[in-house]
C-alpha cells in the first residue's frame, strides 16, 4: 500500500509538471515546481521505509545481500538509463515525458496492490494494526525486539 501510495505521489507531480509546463510561466511556474517537490519527496520517504525493508523481509538470510545488491542495481541502471530515455523524449516532444511517466507510476501502482496479496505474512505487518490473515500468525522480523503483551 505505501509503495502504491508512493506511485501515486509521484504520477501525480510528474502531471503537475505538465500543467506547469503547459498553463504557466515565471514566478507561478517556479511555485508549482517547489510543490512539485515537496510532493516527489513524500513519495520518496514512502518508499524510503519501505522498499528496502521489504527487499529484506523477502530475501532468505543466505541470500540477502544478493537481494540488497539486485534493489541497488535496479536503482543505478535506472540513474544511467532514465536521464538518457528522459532527454530524448524530451527533445522530441518536451511535453510528452510526463503524462508517460505518470501513466507507468500508475500501472505501478496498481500491480503493486496487486503483488501485495502475494506477499508472505512476514512482510505484511504493521506494528500499530497486526495482518489478520486466517491460518498465519505475525512473525516480527529478525533482530526486532517484541513487548509481551498483558
Amino acid at each position: 500500500t505505501a509503495l502504491a501510495s508512493m506511485a501515486v505521489l509521484w504520477a501525480v507531480a510528474w502531471l503537475a509538471v505538465l500543467a506547469m509546463g503547459a498553463w504557466l510561466h515565471g514566478d507561478p511556474a517556479f511555485g508549482v515546481l517547489i510543490g512539485v517537490g515537496l510532493v516527489f519527496a513524500l513519495g520518496a520517504c514512502l518508499h524510503g521505509t519501505v522498499g528496502g525493508p521489504m527487499v529484506v523481509d523477502l530475501a532468505e538470510p543466505h541470500v540477502m545481500g544478493r537481494y540488497i545488491a539486485v534493489s541497488s542495481l535496479s536503482w543505478q541502471i535506472a540513474f544511467v538509463v532514465g536521464p538518457a530515455v528522459g532527454g530524448a523524449v524530451l527533445d522530441a516532444q518536451p511535453l510528452a515525458l510526463w503524462p508517460a511517466a505518470a501513466a507507468v507510476l500508475f500501472a505501478s501502482a496498481v500491480a503493486s496492490m496487486a503483488l501485495e496479496r502475494r506477499l508472505p505474512a512476514h512482510a505484511l505487518r504493521n506494528p500499530k494494526a497486526p495482518l489478520e490473515l486466517p491460518g498465519a500468525e505475525a512473525v516480527p522480523a529478525p533482530g526486532i525486539a517484541t513487548r509481551p503483551s498483558g
